[in-house]
């Protein structure tokens, strides 16, 4: 599903017709410890609301209030302000869209969230920060982040340990992208045009499934991904402007190519247990890496590198 696309509007009656009863089975949903949902559960106005919902107004968004679970997809409406009125909400089966909304500067309305199948924070000009999303630990689809133009830290998803692609391209005051303890595996990863971004850690992700793109991060980036183990398909990490270090000390092979390029400040780079790699290295054109570094790391596959290039002096 395309959560850019528009969604059949429900009017306000649609809206309070769509609420079902409270389900049986709602308090048995697991949530992360460090989330109270026990209150909410009490709640005798709770209900199932049954449908897609998108909410033009804060008036509309405001029916809504009494919904634990959504069973569609819901897309947020463009000139609210802030989504308390979402405090109850622990569900959303079909996905959640936060797309164009010129006044949000938060979500923090959303700090009950405990799944969502897909999430896109998307085109948000208010939108600083992302820290009301501390319950939200499983996101079954992709989580996209992009084009939030005064953005400057997302550190709120500390409980998610389950998502799919995951996405952060655009954003040019954003600084860090950390907080991700219970995180393991992805399908891929995506981290790209972040014009200040200065730390991206995922220190506890071991494997991602498809592909790593690193690419056109203008800031003094430090990466943190000293557990990854694997990639399954490609690696592209390019054209960094400001990243002096590409540690992967954990990292044993990669299904398809590996490409590290045009990275003119990136002065290490270690990937010491690397052994497995199902297409070509390239380590091109980084203007400040001693060759001596990318000869042993040839050496160490086999010779299978084109390493050129690089700076021909330095020590190791």
């Amino acid at each position: 599903m395309n959560l850019l696309n528009p969604l059949p509007l429900l009017s306000l009656s649609l809206l309070l017709a769509a609420c079902g009863q409270r389900s049986p089975t709602s308090a048995s949903q697991p949530t992360p410890s460090n989330c109270d949902v026990s209150e909410i559960l009490a709640d005798a106005n709770l209900r199932d609301c049954q449908g897609d919902y998108r909410p033009q107004t804060a008036q509309e968004l405001e029916m809504l209030r009494d919904c634990q679970t959504i069973s569609g997809h819901l897309s947020l409406p463009h000139g609210v302000e802030n989504l308390d009125a979402l405090a109850k909400l622990l569900r959303v089966e079909g996905g959640l869209s936060i797309q164009s909304s010129t006044q949000l500067k938060d979500i923090k309305g959303l700090n009950r969230l405990t799944y969502t199948s897909e999430l896109d924070i998307y085109n948000n000009p208010s939108l600083q920060q992302i820290s009301g999303l501390n319950c939200l630990s499983e996101v079954s689809g992709d989580l996209r982040i992009q084009d939030n133009a005064k953005l400057t830290s997302i550190s709120g998803l500390q409980s998610v340990r389950i998502a799919q692609a995951v996405e952060l391209k655009n954003h040019p005051l954003l600084k860090n992208f950390s907080g991700y303890p219970r995180l393991l595996k992805i399908k891929s990863l995506e981290v790209r045009g972040n014009d200040q971004l200065q730390s991206l850690d995922l220190g506890s992700l071991v494997s991602i499934e498809n592909s790593l793109e690193i690419r056109n991060n203008q800031g003094p980036l430090q990466l943190r991904l000293e557990q990854l183990k694997s990639i399954g398909s490609y690696a592209e990490i390019r054209d960094n402007q400001n990243m002096p270090a590409l540690q992967l000390e954990s990292l044993e092979s990669v299904g398809g190519y590996l490409e590290i390029r045009d990275n003119p400040a990136l002065n290490i780079l270690e990937l010491p247990r690397l052994r497995q790699l199902g297409d070509y290295l390239e380590i091109l054109d980084n203007a400040q890496l001693p060759s001596c570094q990318t000869e042993a790391i040839s050496n160490q596959l086999g010779g299978r590198c084109d390493c050129d290039r690089n700076f021909p002096g330095g020590k190791c």
